[in-house]
C-alpha cells in the first residue's frame, strides 16, 4: 500500500469522512468543509492519537505486527517502531492491508495468511 492509501486507511478507522468533494470533513464533528487528514505514516503523535481507536483484540494485532515489522530489534520493537512501522501495523491490525507493495515486512501476507480476526496465541 502507498503511505497516501495508509493514512487514508487510518483515517476512516478513526471516524473521518471522505466528502463529495473527495477531501475529508474535520475532524470536530461537522460535516462542512475540507480539512487535511493527518500523515500517520511519519507523525508519531498522530500515530498515537490512532492507536487510542483499537480495541484490545486489534491491539493485541498491533503489537504482533510491530514485532513482526521490526525483528532485528528484540524486545525494543515497540520503542524503536517509526512512524511508518506503526502505521503499517496498524492498518494490518484491523484486517485492511491491501497488498504488500511497499511493504516494510520481509514475507508477503495474503488474505488466506492474514492474522486479522484470530486469536492471538501467546
Amino acid at each position: 500500500m502507498s503511505e497516501q492509501e495508509i493514512n487514508e486507511a487510518i483515517a476512516e478507522a478513526c471516524g473521518r469522512e471522505r466528502n463529495p468533494d473527495g477531501g475529508w470533513y474535520p475532524d470536530n464533528g461537522l460535516r462542512a468543509g475540507t480539512q487535511a487528514i493527518p500523515d500517520y505514516c511519519s507523525d508519531l503523535n498522530a500515530m498515537h492519537e490512532a492507536e487510542k481507536v483499537l480495541t484490545d483484540d486489534q491491539f493485541k494485532w498491533y503489537t504482533y505486527w510491530v514485532e513482526k515489522l521490526m525483528p532485528e530489534t528484540k524486545y525494543r520493537c515497540y520503542l524503536c517502531a517509526t512512524a511508518r512501522h506503526r502505521a503499517e501495523a496498524f492498518v494490518r491490525s484491523m484486517g485492511k492491508w491491501a497488498t504488500d507493495k511497499d511493504s516494510l515486512t520481509v514475507q508477503p501476507v495474503t488474505e488466506d495468511s492474514s492474522v486479522a480476526g484470530k486469536e492471538v496465541q501467546p
